[in-house]
């Protein structure tokens, strides 16, 4: 789930996609000081940390709740999903062109994978604190970088004319460890954020737009099949039998299964997560629409 960032801060509901690698706390190709002083505690963002620790906290209770709602709207006996999407919505049609058949929300509840999600209508509203807590990480890690980088700068500078040994070369090169540092733990807290938006999707349903702002996935809600039979509470081991012969491939983490829709979309492909030997995410994706 990596992608290119900017620079800027926008308000929650416009937040870009964030990319999650972590940062290198110590850059290669410098000296490094024979006898390095021990690592000062971490620092962390207090209200990532705390918004962080509440969200997944309640994540028992939310995801049961989840697991009961039902798209209001679309005929559920009547959708499945795929070949080409669920109900009105298609793969590849544009955001306004998604919003204009008023099958899904008006705002986004998410980011994560670095595309931009909705609900399905009479799903999940956008969560403020997880998206405040997205946005607050997102700003201590990259405030945190710069900073790290900025005094890189000076690091490099000082091993050109000074002892690595001394006492200002020291001192700046712990404090760029710590800047670093501080990055990478918010982007820690960032990929957790993501991930729990990620589970709140899969749970409920919902539809995401890529980088070109077209529609990029869907993600099937509760009671909706693809033509196969295979959805969310379906059985692990239904999966191989329901697609053997379209080359159905299990990822290295066994988490996950991903199948070509059929030989005339072949963009198109389905992706299942998997979880205790049931099916917990079922989505359709377009593999040419990039997201981040």
């Amino acid at each position: 789930m990596n992608n290119g960032d900017d620079e800027t801060t926008p308000a929650a509901a416009d937040l870009p996609p964030t990319a999650m690698t972590p940062v290198d706390p110590a850059p290669d190709g410098e000296r490094v000081p024979a006898d390095e002083p021990a690592r000062k505690p971490r620092r962390r963002g207090a209200v990532v940390a705390a918004a962080v620790v509440a969200l997944l906290a309640a994540g028992g209770g939310a995801a049961a709740a989840y697991q009961t709602w039902g798209p209001r709207g679309l005929d559920r006996a009547a959708s499945t999903l795929g070949p080409g999407g669920y109900g009105r919505l298609q793969l590849g049609m544009t955001r306004a062109e998604a919003v204009a058949t008023g099958e899904i929300g008006t705002a986004p509840v998410g980011y994560p994978k670095g595309c931009v999600w909705y609900s399905l209508r009479g799903g999940p509203e956008p969560d403020a604190a997880l998206l405040e807590a997205q946005q607050a990480a997102k700003r201590i890690s990259d405030d945190a970088r710069r900073e790290a980088d900025e005094i890189d700068k000076e690091v490099r500078r000082l091993a050109q004319t000074e002892s690595p040994l001394s006492e200002s070369f020291v001192k700046r090169f712990e404090e760029r460890k710590a800047a670093y540092r501080r990055s990478a733990d918010s982007l820690l807290d960032l990929a957790r954020i993501l991930s729990r938006q990620q589970a709140r999707i899969a749970a409920a349903g919902g539809v995401a737009f890529g980088r070109d702002d077209r529609l990029a996935k869907i993600a099937a809600p509760p009671g909706v099949n693809t033509p196969e039979g295979v959805g969310l509470g379906s059985a692990e081991d239904t999966l191989t039998p329901a697609y053997r012969d379209r080359g159905l491939q299990r990822s290295s983490s066994g988490s996950s299964y991903e199948v070509a829709v059929s030989g005339e979309r072949p963009a198109h492909g389905y992706t299942f997560d998997v979880k205790n030997g049931q099916v917990v995410g079922a989505f359709i994706i377009d593999k040419d629409i990039a997201c981040g």
